[in-house]
């Protein structure tokens, strides 16, 4: 990872992902290990069907992450023998080693990952086209139509053309709705991911080549996941302070936490100061004014990520009494 080392091996493709997901170098340690293994995983896929001979073998990619916004640099993507577990950093970083002596004429692990690259690319262009990865299902003669022996034209709903080759087409149809579930892991409705074919280039705009980005995540993952990534009250901005109203419905002595019914949802709420829920036993189960702040990112276990359901932290509550104008308010 030493970036003044003008020896260290040229990548085959970058993933580049950009977001909130990954702010301020920091991001969840489940979604980051799910989006390593679903690279690795894609990439294999496709370099098994590119080299059959090695379909047998495991493989293991070797990558270069840099810090900022995350950035994975695919140097190669070796076999090795399915049998024997060996550490990831224990793989060579060059991309100039063959990987067996009866490969397909003279191609590197590195001419492999770049060549798996460019597939996964491909297909997930073809996917972004069509609107959906169809495996098993037969394309109707209104969406394909070879031009020549090796390209296709491929309409989508839209009546939108997209002309690709024949191989790619292939890869496409072999390719799981599942295939990209845990690459994915990363992207959501603040953060996108960018795949490109050669190395980061630091003084460029890498926001290029294939995307995948929130608008269009659902077509490469039809998992429950993909239906639970909508933000309750977006309104609600970070670090904010608000005035709210809504129930206290129980209150927790050991966790000190309130549950706050706001907007037909339960909202975590923490009162600050030394009483805490001690202090409001004589304003749960009723309508109540709150003055909160809003927090709406996890530090939990080390991770940073954003939260869908914000919680609150509370300075301030009015107990309200419909039948009487006289407020009682508590100040934590």
């Amino acid at each position: 990872m030493d970036g003044g080392d003008e020896s260290r091996s040229v990548a085959a493709g970058t993933v580049y992902i950009k977001g909130e997901s990954v702010s301020h170098g920091q991001t969840d340690l489940a979604k980051a290990t799910d989006y390593l293994r679903g690279l690795e995983d894609a990439l294999s896929f496709y370099a098994n069907r590119i080299d059959p001979d090695n379909a047998s073998k495991r493989r293991r990619i070797a990558v270069r992450i840099s810090p900022g916004s995350l950035i994975t640099e695919v140097i190669e993507l070796a076999v090795t023998n399915p049998y024997i577990s060996v550490p990831l950093t224990a793989y060579t970083t060059t991309a100039a080693v063959k990987i067996a002596k009866n490969d397909v004429s003279d191609k590197t692990s590195g001419d492999i990952a770049k060549a798996s690259i460019n597939a996964m690319r491909s297909v997930i262009e073809i996917a972004k086209h069509m609107g959906s990865l169809m495996k098993t299902k037969t394309l109707r003669s209104d969406q394909a139509r070879a031009i020549d022996i090796n390209n296709i034209v491929l309409t989508n709903s839209q009546g939108e053309e997209m002309t690709v080759t024949k191989k790619d087409l292939e890869h496409y149809r072999a390719t799981s709705p599942s295939q990209f579930q845990k690459f994915i892991s990363l992207v959501d409705k603040n953060s996108s991911m960018y795949i490109n074919d050669g190395p980061f280039e630091p003084d460029t705009s890498n926001e290029s080549g294939t995307v995948i980005s929130y608008a269009n995540r659902r077509i490469f993952d039809k998992s429950d996941n993909a239906d639970k990534e909508a933000v309750l009250f977006p309104e609600l901005e970070h670090g904010e302070t608000y005035e709210l109203e809504g129930e206290l419905t129980k209150g927790n002595d050991r966790t000190n936490t309130l549950g706050f019914s706001y907007g037909n949802r339960i909202l975590k709420a923490y009162p600050i100061g030394s009483n805490g829920v001690k202090g409001l036993k004589d304003m749960l189960f009723g309508y109540v004014r709150i003055k909160a702040t809003v927090e709406r990112i996890s530090t939990q276990k080390g991770s940073y990520a954003p939260l869908k359901k914000p919680t609150l932290r509370v300075v301030e509550i009015t107990n309200i009494d419909e039948e009487d104008e006289t407020n009682q308010t508590t100040f934590l």
